[in-house]
């Protein structure tokens, strides 16, 4: 499978999975701030766009290394909030 179909479909699923649990979940039990999950989620679709404009000028090969740095870094970022950042 090439590493742009695999990157949008694990986002896909990814994106899948937080809508239900936020329309099933967190939609019914809480107050919303609307206007800041608006805005939110405007800036992420341009994102989306220049992601994608971008992904055309970028070698499968660099996207792939790239993309296992991000996890690797989000999985250290993630440990280190888990484990050391006392709320």
């Amino acid at each position: 499978m090439e590493i742009k179909v695999a990157v949008a479909t694990s986002l896909i699923i990814i994106a899948m999975n937080a809508l239900s649990g936020f329309f099933l979940g967190d939609a019914l039990t809480m107050t919303i701030n609307w206007q800041f999950l608006l805005s939110f989620t405007a800036i992420s679709l341009v994102g989306i766009f220049i992601g994608s404009f971008l992904g055309n000028f970028i070698d499968g090969k660099k996207l792939k290394k790239g993309f296992g740095y991000f996890i690797f870094v989000m999985a250290i970022f993630i440990f280190y909030m888990e484990f050391f950042v006392k709320a």
